[in-house]
């Protein structure tokens, strides 16, 4: 015998049915965080991700600085990709920017406000559209933090494409090849500062390099175009990108404290002589100005001298100290990947005689070579690692 339910019961079994099975999986739309032509940002979903605890969980929401998002952005580069004998042949290709101080200055801000929305399930998306007749030129790429490290992938760099709606971004979805791609991207991402670059993402070998992994929190938070391009652009940019009352500072004469600075004998003697002369000669009285200047300036000299000495002495015991107490951590220094940094890596790479502009605190093969090298000269066991046998040798 058939029982039949009221309408609403039967509604409620066949959506509990379908959740049961999996048939309703509801797409949920992305989250715009902006958009306004050409730019794009939003937070898309990663449906490869599970629960709570999948390790593959992002660690969002995070506050990344909008200062340290500008030095990402403005260091990262594109160049046309070459296989091994093109390299050979060709050389390396030619680096060129992807993002403009323009893109950089408007994406930065609605970047920082897409990580602190995101969701542990969530990527951060950025896109640049432009019209070119009746197709469109697209920049695009997808961002997100694992622990202390931003994965930066670049998925098509100046694409035209015929499609600009925001589900399929450089031809493609998260789901599979979108039909509107014109042309194959083929290019390799880079990033200029190498202090804070830990590594590409996983490609095969000769397979382009389109995901970069920047140690993010050793950027400085108050990182500015200004700062980063400062010692990058050359010396004709820096007058240009200083802020006015740097210049202005720097024009104002510094006067030593007068009060306490007890007056030295030639002021007394030529104050004494003042007092003493008659009130009737007042045509002395420009000599006697000229004299007490000329005093004073020659005592500002000497305390200026004084001062300089001073401070390049205390400069002098600073260096040595921390170069000592840097190489008297307890770690022992070696090749790995990632590469090690610090500041006892540079004080080692200062003890190794390295050239003040060769001096940057990573452990790389240059450093390695340096290290063994040493240990061969010294008679030690030549193994690159940096313990307190090859320490004690060095001071």
């Amino acid at each position: 015998m058939m029982v039949l339910l009221p309408s609403f019961q039967r509604v409620v079994v066949i959506l509990a049915t379908l959740l049961i099975t999996g048939c309703a999986g509801i797409k949920m739309p992305p989250t715009i965080i902006f958009q306004g032509d050409p730019y794009l940002v939003r937070l898309d979903l990663d449906r490869s991700i599970g629960g709570p605890d999948d390790p593959r969980r992002y660690t969002h929401p995070i506050d990344i600085e909008t200062g340290q998002i500008h030095t990402i952005f403005d260091s990262t580069r594109v160049e046309e990709h070459r296989s091994f004998f093109q390299h050979a042949f060709k050389g390396p290709a030619k680096q060129m920017r992807v993002f403009s101080k323009h893109d950089i200055t408007l994406f930065a801000p609605h970047i920082h406000k897409a990580f602190l929305q995101a969701t542990p399930q969530e990527r951060v998306i950025f896109a640049m559209i432009n019209p070119v007749g009746n197709r469109y030129e697209v920049t695009a790429g997808e961002m997100f933090v694992k622990e202390n490290t931003l994965h930066l992938t670049l998925n098509c760099f100046q694409s035209i494409d015929a499609d600009n709606s925001p589900s399929s971004l450089c031809g493609r979805t998260y789901v599979s090849p979108h039909p509107s791609a014109i042309r194959p991207q083929t290019y390799d991402l880079s990033f200029t500062r190498k202090e804070h670059f830990v590594g590409f993402g996983k490609h095969f070998f000769g397979q382009e390099r389109k995901e970069i992994i920047i140690d993010y929190t050793s950027i400085q938070s108050s990182a500015t175009p200004l700062a980063t391009n400062m010692a990058s652009e050359g010396p004709s940019s820096i007058g240009q990108l200083l802020p006015m009352n740097t210049t202005l500072q720097k024009s104002k004469p510094i006067h030593p404290p007068t009060v306490e600075t007890p007056p030295s004998r030639p002021e007394q003697m030529v104050s004494s002589k003042i007092q003493q002369q008659p009130l009737e000669q007042e045509d002395s009285s420009d000599d006697a100005t000229d004299r007490i200047t000329a005093v004073e300036d020659d005592h500002i000299q000497r305390l200026e001298r004084k001062i300089k000495a001073q401070t390049q002495a205390i400069h002098t015991k600073y260096e040595a100290r921390k170069q000592r107490t840097s190489l008297q951590q307890n770690r022992i220094l070696f090749l790995k990947t990632p590469l090690m940094r610090g500041e006892d890596v540079a004080a080692l790479q200062r003890a190794l005689g390295f050239p003040a502009d060769r001096i940057d605190g990573i452990f790389g093969k240059e450093t390695d070579r340096a290290v063994r090298t040493f240990q061969k000269q010294k008679g030690m066991v030549v193994d690159g690692k940096v313990g307190l046998n090859t320490v004690n040798a060095l001071r």
